[in-house]
């Protein structure tokens, strides 16, 4: 992977900051375990599982799956948050290895700079020049794995992979004139992302995928005619939502899932209180790759 310094400590600071929450997540990660559950309850032959954004592991229980499964792999750009995961269990368990990599394949130290500087220098051709060739090389390659898996999991992290683009447009240069380009890149992240864990599923393997859906918390307009976070579980509102766009970008939906040739096994939502000031409504899914 090409040197992505800048990147990997981003997401080690938010990282950082979010493991300070994991006391309160216990609902979100019992939600997210009791869906790996139901999915190795129906995987015959467990071979290895692979967690995709493993980040500090704040909302997945990783006993179950070292007890289960031969193999066990974590997957994120954030190196030093994969270690402190590796380090709580080393000499315990064999079967647990890291891989360091860029999931979007371009979050590289010299391409975050461009776009840096483009911004800071306000210069609509750079960055439109750098947009133009994300769309023509390709963002989430599918050769990020080098083998297929058992159980793949990815618990929000879509909804991520943008987040970096995002944030420094919006301190640097917040000018409409790059907006829509943003969200069409976010857009591509998720669809092409969705292809890259399929990739990686066995034949007969399956994933666990999570993403938020809508949020509510201070300042957001849901706050309006929403009462209260758990009233997003509610069909009319939910409907509200989308026809709205309040919804969350980046986020993977059901007719995602299905334009990416997956079928869907079982599904469920929840409420995750991501702290105190804001809540999301999560849907989830287990999956198994069409052939």
């Amino acid at each position: 992977m090409a040197t992505a310094k800048v990147s990997s400590d981003y997401f080690h600071n938010m990282n950082s900051q979010v493991h300070e929450l994991s006391h309160i997540w216990d609902t979100h990660r019992k939600e997210v375990d009791e869906l790996i559950a139901r999915a190795s309850s129906i995987i015959s032959i467990k071979q290895n599982a692979i967690i995709v954004g493993a980040g500090n592991l704040n909302d997945i229980t990783l006993d179950f799956l070292l007890n289960n499964y031969d193999n066990v792999k974590l997957l994120d750009i954030d190196e030093k948050s994969l270690l402190n995961v590796l380090n709580r269990y080393e000499g315990n368990n064999v079967n647990l290895n890291i891989i360091v990599e860029d999931l979007t394949g371009v979050l590289s130290d010299k391409f975050v700079g461009e776009y840096y500087e483009g911004l800071l220098m306000k210069d609509n051709a750079k960055i439109t020049k750098i947009f133009n060739d994300i769309i023509v090389n390709g963002i989430c390659k599918k050769t990020i794995f080098e083998e297929k898996y058992s159980l793949l999991i990815e618990s929000t992290v879509s909804t991520q992979l943008g987040s970096l683009f995002t944030l420094c447009w919006q301190e640097l240069n917040p000018s409409p004139i790059f907006e829509e380009s943003i969200r069409q890149l976010i857009r591509m992240m998720t669809k092409s992302h969705l292809l890259q864990l399929k990739h990686g599923l066995d034949k007969m393997g399956l994933a666990v995928i999570t993403s938020e859906q809508y949020e509510f918390g201070n300042n957001l307009p849901t706050v309006k005619y929403i009462p209260n976070p758990v009233d997003m579980l509610e069909e009319n509102l939910q409907s509200k939502m989308e026809s709205l766009g309040h919804y969350v970008r980046g986020r993977i939906t059901e007719d995602d899932l299905i334009e990416a040739d997956f079928n869907i096994i079982f599904r469920n939502q929840w409420i995750w209180r991501f702290n105190e000031e804001r809540t999301y409504l999560v849907k989830g899914w287990v999956v198994s790759r069409n052939f």
